[in-house]
């Protein structure tokens, strides 16, 4: 593989107070975030213990490059591994393909001569036979053991070329093994126990945020506050307000936000939508309560107080929202949703008279969703939130006031039950009820899962053994339920508004592996 240039654009690069002049020094701050100054800031600040940027600029490529580098060169030979057992798996493949082949007509064979051996037996001459009797008996005893001994000829045979072919197969386990055991220590040295620290809690907000999301490149947060939607500017773990948006008449409860376009949709206590530029659009008759999106963003799907989950089609060209389907089976409202792996099933949660209500929808070949099956929830349990981890397992929280489980729900037989022995205990509160907003998060690429219940976030992770262990846990300051949050795409910075009617936003940056504590 030939080597690979780290190359760096600076079409986009602007100075602090956002000049459009090129940039000229920069200062480290207190901090240690660099300062981008361009001439008008230096002619306007007497600024004092500034540097070259251009020098900078060598030192960060250089840096950059020796780091791909390392992982170019770690890569490559993985990648060698790999081809290796491709080029063992082609072999294989055709050896297995010859010896079954020759297996099987040596089988075919051997199966028409008895066949033959036995027709011509079927008829016989009486007076020879007669005549001859004590000798044919003879004979026959004769024919018997020349057949049993042929048989054993046979399967001896064919027990050799099956042992040839597991001895092929543990080879190739070997090897598999080999790149198993290499794949583990560099998820070893990516997934361990990141770490996690505050590094502001100055912005505050009069009314309470119930949803918070970033778009699709983390340079902007969009909250909630009361009918409002507010826009952040978001760089280097600080937030800073740069538009107020009044769109919505009631109070707003959702937001989602598209990972691939700018634009996002927020949902209201009256049951509407708003999408891009000032779009309404009525499907729930009630409040909403939640809000996906499947991967390719195509669909929209959402739950809420009419106890309806709607699915809507995303058209572009115009901009708008196509209801597609209706899925009217929860007794009480929809808190949760989420979708599987393959987006071929789909998970829904609700409080019903009886306890925590948990159904599970199969996709069908005309794209609609159907009911597939009723979970069974643990005792009388009632649950908010609920989150796919992989195609085969889910996870549901329940939010009584003594129940601080995370339960674990296994494909077993095509349907999905409760396994006791996977559960996580969280932090006992018996005073708290836990609340549906600020739902479950899983950052597949990053390994991490957020969680908050009651008045603590948890992150958790994916461990080696198939297990899931809580790696940190952030106590909210405010003891009520009024914490609602996010992360950012790339899994670095966790964003957390906290209060009711006045409150204020806390920023986390998580570092992974050998990064910086420091922002």
């Amino acid at each position: 593989m030939r080597s690979m240039k780290v190359q760096m654009t600076e079409t986009n690069i602007t100075c602090s107070l956002g000049h459009s002049k090129p940039i000229l020094s920069y200062k480290l701050e207190k901090d240690k975030n660099y300062k981008l100054l361009c001439e008008e800031c230096i002619l306007k600040n007497n600024y004092s213990q500034i540097s070259p940027f251009d020098k900078k600029v060598d030192e960060v490529q250089d840096f950059y490059q020796q780091q791909f580098d390392e992982f170019q060169k770690e890569t490559e030979i993985y990648i060698m591994k790999i081809q290796e057992l491709e080029n063992q798996l082609l072999i294989f493949k055709d050896q297995m393909s010859a010896q079954i082949d020759q297996m099987n007509n040596f089988c075919k064979k051997q199966i028409e001569n008895l066949k033959e051996f036995l027709k011509f037996h079927t008829q016989y001459n009486f007076q020879t036979q007669f005549e001859n009797y004590e000798q044919q008996k003879n004979c026959f005893q004769s024919q018997e053991e020349n057949i049993k001994f042929l048989c054993s000829q046979m399967m001896s045979k064919l027990r050799m070329c099956l042992k040839k072919i597991e001895q092929d197969q543990e080879k190739l386990k070997k090897n598999f093994e080999i790149i198993n055991l290499q794949q583990d220590k560099n998820l070893n040295a990516i997934y361990k126990t990141p770490s996690v620290n505050l590094i502001d809690k100055d912005e505050r907000q009069l009314g309470c945020c119930y949803a918070i999301c970033t778009n699709y490149c983390d340079n902007m947060i969009i909250t909630c506050c009361g009918e409002k939607i507010l826009l952040w500017s978001f760089m280097n773990g600080k937030m800073k307000q740069q538009h107020q948006l009044e769109i919505h008449e009631i109070t707003l409860k959702c937001l989602i936000s598209s990972k691939k376009n700018n634009y996002f949709i927020s949902g209201d206590q009256n049951g509407d939508y708003k999408k891009w530029s000032n779009q309404q659009y009525q499907g729930h008759t009630d409040q909403i309560d939640c809000l996906i999106m499947n991967k390719n963003e195509s669909q929209l799907i959402s739950g809420g107080k009419d106890k309806k989950i709607i699915i809507w089609n995303i058209k572009f060209n115009p901009n708008y929202l196509e209801k597609f389907q209706s899925l009217e089976l929860h007794k009480k409202r929809v808190r949760g949703l989420s979708l599987n792996t393959y987006e071929d099933m789909l998970v829904s949660c609700s409080n019903s008279p009886n306890g925590g209500e948990i159904i599970v929808w199969e996709l069908k070949e005309n794209g609609e969703f159907q009911f597939n099956q009723y979970v069974n929830a643990n005792q009388n349990n009632k649950g908010n939130k609920i989150c796919f981890l992989k195609n085969d397992l889910f996870i549901w929280i329940s939010n009584e006031k003594v129940d601080c489980l995370i339960y674990f729900f296994e494909l077993v037989n095509e349907k999905f039950t409760l396994n006791k022995n996977r559960s996580i205990q969280l932090k006992e509160n018996h005073i708290l009820q836990d609340q549906s907003h600020f739902p479950i998060i899983h950052n597949q690429e990053m390994n991490l899962i957020i969680i908050r219940h009651k008045n603590y976030i948890y992150l958790i992770r994916e461990k080696q053994n198939d297990t899931f262990t809580i790696d940190k846990e952030i106590s909210c300051e405010d003891t009520s339920l009024y914490t609602f949050g996010t992360i950012t795409n790339d899994g670095k910075y966790l964003i957390y508004y906290q209060g009711q009617f006045q409150g204020r936003y806390f920023i986390h940056k998580i570092s992974y592996n050998n990064e910086s504590k420091d922002s």
